[in-house]
């Protein structure tokens, strides 16, 4: 707080917190949550750890939601909310404080849920399950029906349950 005016006055995380959730205007809470991550963001400081968390946890509300939305995404809960957390934390770390200076608290939330989707898609396609000497899927020859070929193709995608006979 003595390096930061807009934390001039609060001498702990619950006064942090009490302010943010306590001030009407956008742009005030904005203005607190960027004297936090700019503290947050210089390496050297021994306070930035404690600034960085001061944001982690009054965003944990944020990590929470992101964390419920995302259950198709990684089914185990603890595994969820732990990636979501070690997510924030990181976009916290990082947050371009000169470059993003409105709606603090959304870029926060919504960087987390990038960066979580990034790290928990799927890195590699579904494959199907099909035997490449199967002269089903090989290009039409020359003077051969194009739409014989590709009747073959889609009931061979039946046999193999690819699709389903309701499918349309």
């Amino acid at each position: 707080r003595h390096r930061e005016p807009g934390l001039a006055g609060l001498s702990d995380l619950a006064a942090i917190e009490t302010a943010v959730r306590s001030r009407s205007e956008r742009a005030d809470v904005d203005e607190l949550l960027l004297a936090l991550l700019r503290q947050a963001a210089r390496p050297d400081a021994p306070w930035a750890d404690l600034a960085g968390r001061t944001v982690l946890q009054l965003m944990l509300p944020k990590a929470v939601a992101i964390a419920r939305s995302q259950r198709g995404r990684l089914p185990d809960p603890d595994e969820r909310i732990s990636a979501v957390v070690a997510c924030l934390y990181e976009t916290i770390r990082g947050y371009p404080v000169e470059r993003r200076q409105h709606s603090v608290a959304g870029n926060l939330g919504l960087d987390t849920l990038h960066l979580l989707q990034r790290r928990t898609g799927k890195s590699t396609p579904d494959e199907l399950p099909v035997d490449p000497a199967d002269p089903l899927f090989d290009p039409p020859q020359r003077g051969e029906d194009p739409i014989a070929g590709l009747l073959s193709c889609l009931q061979r995608a039946l046999d193999l349950q690819v699709i389903d006979a309701a499918d349309e």
